[in-house]
């Protein structure tokens, strides 16, 4: 099963659908970053989080990871230390 799919079933079951957000990067070059900005100015009190199916030394997250980070810093500034993990 897809893992967006498992974790939208999870959500569903603790009864948290209206405090989880799940947003899904299908494209990552070159990397979107003014549709992953609009998505993180939807919820600027979030907790960012970065769930892919491989293992983190072998998925996307090497190349994703200062993307991320650079963008939450740009797009929550008062928020400075938040970054994903």
């Amino acid at each position: 099963m897809d893992i967006y799919y498992e974790l939208v079933k999870e959500r569903e079951s603790v009864g948290r659908t209206s405090e989880i957000a799940i947003s899904r990067v299908e494209q990552l070059t070159p990397f979107p970053y003014d549709l992953i900005k609009l998505e993180l100015e939807k919820y600027p009190n979030a907790v960012v989080q970065w769930v892919q199916e491989e293992h983190k030394n072998m998925g996307p997250w090497v190349y994703i990871q200062s993307r991320i980070n650079h963008l939450i810093r740009r797009t929550m500034p008062e928020r400075r230390s938040k970054r994903v993990l």
